[in-house]
């Protein structure tokens, strides 16, 4: 091989190195050219974990997206998105978070992943404090047991 062809050979490996490197490096640590406003900005990630697995997720706010569990949007644009989780035989489940740009949300909080609370049927109309969402949803009157009520004294 003549030497003009080769080093023609290296000093393209080093322009397309040169151009490449800092566009996959960018692209790693999140940074998109937005073509609306024709500058870089930062994204972030929304991680959602469930259980039971499978489970629809819609995502709505800056972006509107479908899919199901487990799941990561990347490339997100920072701000406020809400998160709609449902499956048949379960009650929906909504809440909206906050995605800052350079960082990972997690939507399972503390837990491991967001439980679903299963529907059996059995829905309190007559409670009307009662979210699917509460811990706490047995305090409601019509709920507890019938019967003689329990007087100590």
């Amino acid at each position: 091989m003549k030497r003009r062809i080769r080093y023609s050979i290296i000093g393209s490996g080093l322009v397309i190195f040169a151009v490449l490197a800092p566009l996959i490096v960018l692209y790693v640590i999140g940074v998109h050219y937005n073509r609306l406003t024709s500058s870089y900005v930062q994204t972030g990630i929304l991680s959602i974990i469930t259980d039971p697995k499978n489970t629809n997720v819609k995502l709505t706010g800056m972006t509107d997206r479908s899919t199901t569990t487990p799941v990561n949007f990347r490339f997100l644009p920072a701000g406020e998105y809400t998160v709609t989780l449902s499956k048949a035989g379960y009650f929906d489940w909504s809440k909206r978070f906050r995605v800052d740009a350079g960082k990972a949300t997690i939507a399972s909080g503390a837990l491991d992943s967001i439980y679903l609370v299963k529907n059996t049927g059995i829905i309190p109309h007559s409670c009307p404090n009662w979210r699917a969402s509460s811990v706490c949803w047995p305090k409601c009157s019509s709920l507890r047991p019938r019967g003689k009520p329990n007087i100590a004294g």
